[in-house]
């Protein structure tokens, strides 16, 4: 096994031990807050700036909005995390809601909730964005936020309603798009990625824009 393999794999493997509940901590050493918005911002290896693009669905007019991350994008589109727990701050073993802070006025749908669905074409569940009744085949479950190594950057996991667990990680798909998705396989790198405050002035002007 490789170097970067086996790194994966012990990550892999760390990520689902919900053990000894460490708070998330941002950019700035703060306590990640409950309802907060952040820009999820890359490590290098990690990916690019998470955003929304636009899929279009096989023989249909209309489209999907994935979730993607875009290498040459500075910031991406500002997230929205919170539990459904009532708390004031986030740690690794909350179940999390994740949804965009803000989406363009021409998005497929009108909701900025994440949810994981399987989807004609991949052969692992994406992370998309919009209402279960949007897609065929909606997983239900909630995703956490794990430390990658010891260091100041995340990755996500998503655990399935079953309680079978995956990571988030990225696969390119036929649109050339660096889609999220979620996998068991150990030999792929985890999207990681810091957490930045968004303000609500930040995300007004963000200047959000489609990825076609």
């Amino acid at each position: 096994m490789n170097t970067s393999a086996l790194l994966a794999s012990s990550f892999f493997l760390a990520l689902f031990a919900f053990t000894g509940a460490e708070f998330i901590y941002d950019s700035d050493g703060d306590i990640v807050s409950n309802g907060g918005k952040y820009y999820l911002l890359p490590r290098r290896e990690g990916g690019g700036a998470i955003k929304g693009a636009t899929i279009n669905k096989p023989k249909s007019r209309s489209c999907y909005l994935a979730v993607v991350a875009e290498p040459l994008n500075e910031n991406g589109w500002a997230v929205k995390i919170g539990t459904p727990y009532r708390l004031f701050h986030i740690s690794d073993d909350h179940p999390l809601n994740v949804s965009f802070a803000r989406l363009p006025s021409n998005a497929c749908t009108h909701s900025p909730s994440w949810i994981v669905a399987s989807v004609t074409g991949l052969d692992t569940d994406p992370v998309m964005v919009g209402k279960p009744e949007e897609f065929s085949v909606p997983r239900s479950g909630y995703f956490y936020i794990k430390k990658y190594e010891s260091t100041q950057f995340y990755s996500f996991v998503f655990c399935y309603s079953t309680s079978s667990c995956g990571y988030v990680a990225l696969k390119l798909d036929k649109y050339s798009n660096y889609r999220l998705v979620v996998t068991q396989d150990r030999s792929v790198r985890p999207v990681i990625f810091k957490l930045v405050k968004a303000t609500s002035e930040d995300v007004e002007s963000g200047g959000i824009s489609m990825v076609v």
